[in-house]
């Protein structure tokens, strides 16, 4: 062998040991990126119930109810979870205001929805709080929705226009509107302030920032379904006659796919329904509905999401189970769960192609879900 082949062995050999011992020295918890694909991470969330999620990057904001606001630099997974504020579960930290139920971020700017319960004092029943400094001062932001006859403004929920973060609707059954990001309010429905739901959330078109959804379960216990083609200001009610049929008590989570915006999944308490015309039919109720997807048990659907840029896939959860569909419902899969405890909500991160899940016991991210090991269901 030549004196120049073993000295370029030589040096091969050491360029190999260097990486090596780089690769070795390099954390595990270093990057997002330092688990596999298809596999479960642990983020911890311990002691505390994460009700709802929202993911700016890089951090991932979630609603704890009465632990108040945190986020998680979701890009480094050795980060830890941060307290932002709104906590009332400790009356040493702070006045109660209520269980934060939803937070909507967009940068610095936070949004928090708070559920506030009757025996909250009226003084302090501030149902839309907001930060424009990432989370370090609160301040109330529900002008507009108190009047003489209401003297609180709790929510349910609290949802920005994806296509102009200064619209922003918002309600506990009666439904305010917001054109200068969360300021002030409009209430724009129904006829009085004083109707109460039992659950509302609202859903914007991605494609589309005329449409608007809003949905959950009237006070009557009834699935309740409202439809906005003018950004929030006025809206229609569906009667849900077909859905009740169907056994529906509550409708969960509408979503939209990734290939066609007229296509519509709508997660319930019995079942996961799909429109093929924007939601049109379910307003007409004129067509029979079938679920494309029912759980064994009977159980609440807890929510659905879809990836934004991937035809007929989407995940949804009913209690301890989730379920994957590539095929627009046609055939669904089941995906292993983290742990063996009830689901709470999920979201689904384009960027990095994460699927996030809060249970009773923590904060789950499932990496390119796709990949995720998975049976057929029925």
């Amino acid at each position: 062998m030549s004196t120049i082949k073993i000295i370029l062995r030589f040096f091969l050999l050491l360029v190999n040991i260097s990486f090596l011992s780089c690769e070795r020295s390099i954390p595990l918890n270093g990057g997002k990126d330092d688990f596999p694909s298809g596999t479960w991470q642990d983020l911890k969330f311990d002691k505390k119930i994460a009700n709802s999620f929202s993911i700016f990057e890089p951090f991932l904001y979630v609603a704890a109810l009465e632990d108040g606001v945190w986020r998680r630099n979701i890009a480094q997974l050795s980060a830890e979870w941060e307290y932002l504020g709104l906590v009332s579960r400790d009356s040493t930290r702070g006045t109660y205001r209520g269980s934060v139920v939803r937070v909507d971020a967009w940068g610095n700017d936070l949004l928090a929805g708070l559920d506030n319960p009757i025996e909250v004092p009226p003084e302090i029943k501030i149902g839309v709080w907001r930060s424009v400094d990432g989370g370090k001062t609160w301040a109330p932001s529900d002008s507009g929705m108190r009047t003489p006859t209401w003297q609180w403004s709790g929510v349910y929920d609290i949802r920005r226009s994806p296509q102009d973060p200064q619209i922003v609707m918002t309600g506990y059954g009666a439904f305010y509107r917001s054109s200068d990001g969360g300021l002030s309010w409009r209430f724009v429905y129904p006829d009085r302030r004083e109707v109460i739901t039992l659950f509302l959330k609202f859903s914007w078109n991605p494609a589309n920032p005329l449409i608007v959804w809003a949905l959950g379960q009237s006070g009557r216990g009834e699935p309740s379904l409202r439809h906005s083609t003018d950004g929030g200001l006025h809206w229609q009610l569906y009667h849900a006659n077909r859905l009740i049929e169907q056994g529906v008590l509550k409708l969960v989570e509408l979503a939209y796919d990734g290939g066609d915006p007229n296509i519509v999944y709508l997660a319930t308490s019995a079942g996961v329904f799909k429109s093929t015309k924007g939601g049109q039919n379910w307003l007409d109720d004129q067509e029979t509905l079938t679920p494309i997807l029912t759980d064994s048990a009977e159980r609440f659907f807890i929510g659905i999401v879809t990836q934004p840029k991937q035809p007929g896939v989407f995940f949804t959860a009913a209690a301890r189970r989730f379920y994957l569909s590539i095929d627009g419902g046609q055939s669904n899969f089941i995906i292993t769960s983290p742990n063996q405890q009830d689901i709470i909500t999920l979201a689904y991160d384009e960027r990095d192609n994460m699927l996030y899940i809060s249970a009773k016991d923590g904060v789950f991210r499932l990496k390119d879900p796709l990949h995720a090991p998975r049976i057929p269901y029925r």
